[in-house]
């Protein structure tokens, strides 16, 4: 993890990185969130486009409210892991990732 004076964070999970910057906007803050350095594949497209998407609209609308409201609104009883994921199977809706790798 680094931290940039007091506008960015950037840090590695799992295998690819991510930053987070924090930038002024009409007397508010605007958070830009970057994930990048990932493997260009269709299986780790559809990973980030699906449960690395959803997760981090989940995390970042808790920040949200944690900071606005002081609530958190995570789900502290889920029994499947201790980190978000959509645990998205896009079989479900016909995508086939082992044949569109060989195409």
């Amino acid at each position: 993890m680094s931290v940039q004076g007091t506008n960015q964070i950037a840090y590695t999970f799992g295998d690819c990185n991510f930053r987070i910057e924090a930038h002024p906007y009409e007397g508010k803050t605007f958070l830009e969130l970057v994930q990048y350095d990932m493997d260009n594949t269709p299986e780790v497209n559809m990973h980030v486009h699906t449960n690395c998407r959803a997760a981090w609209v989940y995390f970042l609308t808790n920040l949200k409210a944690v900071l606005e409201h002081g609530i958190d609104v995570r789900d502290k009883t889920r029994t499947t892991g201790s980190s978000f994921s959509t645990f998205f199977d896009p079989s479900i809706v016909g995508i086939d990732l082992q044949s569109s790798a060989h195409n």
